[in-house]
């Protein structure tokens, strides 16, 4: 999975090392990311701002899917 992340920084040039520091935590505290989908909203909500690229990746590539409250709550601004 962070092979294709670190692809797909490639690729559109966003990468940098504060969004693989925070993939890397992600996947280190909800391996099974789908896991962190059955969290409450409020931890959902908590991940900051470098999780957010590799949230939207994984949502985008049918890694990850989190409830309506998600994704009606979470700014999508690069979308």
């Amino acid at each position: 999975m962070l092979a294709a992340y670190h692809a797909h920084q490639g690729m559109t040039g966003r990468g940098n090392s504060a969004f693989t520091t925070a993939a890397h935590s992600f996947l280190r505290r909800w391996p099974a990311v789908q896991a962190w989908a059955q969290e409450p909203l409020r931890v959902q909500l908590a991940a900051n701002t470098a999780t957010h690229p590799f949230i939207t990746f994984l949502l985008v590539t049918g890694r990850l899917h989190p409830g309506w409250d998600y994704l009606v709550h979470r700014k999508f601004s690069s979308l």
